[in-house]
């Protein structure tokens, strides 16, 4: 018995020990496997996909024949080019012992054509067919290095557009102007929207071939990684504020001030265990595997912890909040307002990540889910699938490029090619357990944010507490309408909502105030 895809066979096909049996039930699910794999490369397959794409390669080579014959520049690499594709091009229509590894090879040698043939004009005594596969590697770990930084870079803007508002809204706390601070949060809603936009953009239009926004390194646990560090980054902000208000002593009297510092330490040092276990894990694997869909089980521990951690840390902040409205204020009517406010804002999230679950995953996600209806003519752009039929076919292009700028492992295909465009095939129902997964992830964006501002709301309260104010239960009312924005904790396409019904709202209050301005003129 053979060895197939690395698994060792049995050492005798009659033992029955357990290394044996397992092997053989391992060669066994191989075969099967293997077989299941050939009836779908076979032949008629192969001839019906890559038919039309070769003929297109190999008058393409026939004109750069006639134009090195013309010009006496490269003739004989040109010709062997040439030579290579009909050869390959006649095995497919004629003989039956194809080997799709090399159609796959030219297919990709063809989508990178300027790329190759620039490094085979620089290289002598080279055979065209042979080489084509390393020429491609080479061109990949180019773009894969270009990749790491452009994603970094991408990665930020993403960032940048979940955290300025919060952000925004912490600083112009400390604005005494309530229209002054209105107004940064207003321009803070417009930045983020524009550094998603600009975001989006970069993903779609950056390259055709969409292999420089696939980098190695930085996954979708890249996003809770960075959360992660953005909200200890923000709390040693605001510590170092209240350390610059208060001063030392009093900075240190206060049992609270130690029980953050604890917990920004610790945040700190789990985020730095999971980056390094996330390195080391994705350092650790081959060339040839695809790390983005590898995740570490102690990683994923690690952000499990942290979340945790985020979550004990809000309702230890929102008890402390309480006990500080029970002892400068009435204890029914602060609790009341700020559970109702509180609840209120938890409600509005419910309902933004619920209709965002439901149009997508009962929607979008059929008509998204179609490969078999969308025969892709790889002649056009560069061998990707562009959806151009109708409406319901431009919402799914849409559904998979919005995707994958959280999870960058949709939108393959199982053929070879990778593009963003294209529809993965899987079933409903594990595409639905793996969208519960992301969303989770935008879970732990939102605790971050509410963390930010229900210490927005203790700063304020402490400041309330430090000027003495004797209603300061009813004042707390103000504070609370004034500052928690729960708005910023939904993410930057649901706050298009909120910006235009806010745009509405004003402009009706504005209509209305000149009519009655009007009237009342009228009146006189």
């Amino acid at each position: 018995m053979e060895a197939v895809h690395g698994f060792t066979p049995p050492h005798n096909p009659k033992c029955s020990c357990k290394t044996c049996f397992s092997n053989r039930l391992d060669l066994e699910y191989q075969n099967k496997r293997l077989q299941a794999y050939e009836q779908t490369t076979s032949i008629e397959y192969i001839r019906a996909t890559f038919e039309r794409p070769f003929r297109a390669a190999v008058d393409h080579c026939a004109d750069l024949k006639k134009a090195s014959e013309s010009t006496n520049v490269h003739r004989k690499r040109y010709a062997d080019l040439y030579k290579g594709m009909c050869s390959i091009l006649q095995k497919m229509m004629k003989s039956q012992e194809v080997n799709i590894n090399n159609f796959l090879d030219v297919q990709e040698t063809i989508n990178h054509e300027p790329h190759i043939l620039r490094k085979l004009l620089e290289q002598e005594n080279m055979e065209v067919i042979t080489h084509f596969k390393m020429q491609h590697w080479l061109s990949q770990r180019w773009e894969a290095s270009f990749a790491d930084y452009f994603s970094l870079v991408r990665w930020l803007i993403l960032c940048l557009a979940w955290f300025f508002p919060p952000m925004f809204s912490v600083f112009g706390a400390f604005e005494l102007d309530f229209a002054k601070a209105l107004r940064v949060r207003w321009n803070s809603h417009l930045s983020s929207h524009f550094c998603f936009f600009i975001l989006l953009l970069l993903r779609l239009f950056w390259d055709e071939r969409g292999t420089s926004l696939r980098a190695a390194r930085f996954n979708d646990t890249f996003v809770v990684e960075l959360t992660l560090g953005l909200f200890v980054m923000s709390h040693l902000i605001i510590l170092m504020v209240r350390l610059s208000h208060r001063g030392i002593k009093s900075f240190m009297k206060d049992w609270w001030n130690w029980v953050e510092m604890c917990i920004v330490i610790n945040g700190i040092n789990f985020f730095v265990a999971s980056s390094n276990i996330a390195l080391q894990n994705q350092n650790a694997l081959p060339m040839n595997v695809n790390r983005r869909h590898i995740p570490s089980t102690d990683h994923v521990y690690m952000c499990e912890f942290s979340l945790s951690l985020m979550i004990l840390l809000m309702v230890v902040r929102f008890a402390y909040f309480v006990q500080m409205t029970y002892r400068f204020g009435r204890l029914i009517v602060a609790v009341s307002q700020c559970a109702k406010e509180y609840l209120r804002s938890l409600l509005v999230l419910f309902i933004f990540f619920m209709g965002y679950a439901f149009a997508i995953y009962g929607v979008l996600h059929p008509f998204a889910t179609k490969p078999e209806d969308r025969r892709h003519d790889l002649t056009k752009n560069n061998g990707f699938q562009v959806y151009t039929d109708d409406f319901l076919d431009t919402a799914a292009n849409l559904y998979w490029n919005l995707l994958s700028l959280v999870d960058e492992g949709y939108g393959q295909i199982h053929a070879g090619f990778t593009g963003p465009n294209q529809t993965p095939v899987q079933p409903f129902l594990s595409i639905l357990f793996s969208k519960f997964l992301m969303v989770s992830f935008y879970v732990f964006i939102v605790v971050a944010l509410l963390n930010v501002i229900l210490t927005l709301m203790i700063m304020q309260a402490e400041s309330y507490k430090t000027m003495g104010d004797e209603n300061w239960a009813f004042a707390r009312t103000r504070i609370i309408i004034d500052y928690f924005n729960y708005e910023m904790a939904a993410p930057p396409p649901f706050t298009c909502i909120i910006l235009l019904l806010t745009t509405i709202r004003m402009i009706t209050t504005l209509v209305k105030r000149i009519l009655r301005t009007r009237k009342m003129r009228f009146k006189n």
